[in-house]
């Protein structure tokens, strides 16, 4: 992010991340979860390997619209509507409609 106005913006509003959606494994007990369309959105501009290994993993499984974005980590603020285009798409091609 280098809009120092974003900057500003974004610095008051920092919190630390809680890491539990990393180390606890999600358990899905209601069948209808698997349902809704999933999206993995690989934002190129922050390297992070680990992230990498998600969208990969992601992009091989047919449950998952797996997109890439030249953004950095903050794509809610930096391509906004790249992003928000990328999680739409699903809903507009839904079988369930």
């Amino acid at each position: 992010m280098t809009d120092e106005a974003d900057l500003t913006w974004m610095l008051a509003r920092l919190r630390p991340t809680p890491l539990g959606h990393f180390t606890s494994p999600v358990r899905l007990v209601n069948p209808a979860a698997e349902r809704p369309p999933r999206t993995c959105i690989r934002c190129r501009g922050w390297p992070n390997p680990g992230f990498d290994r998600y969208a990969q993993a992601a992009s091989q499984d047919p449950r998952w619209h797996c997109h890439q974005l030249d953004s950095g980590h903050l794509p809610y603020r930096t391509s906004p509507h790249q992003l928000a285009a990328m999680l739409l798409q699903p809903a507009a091609s839904s079988d369930d409609s």
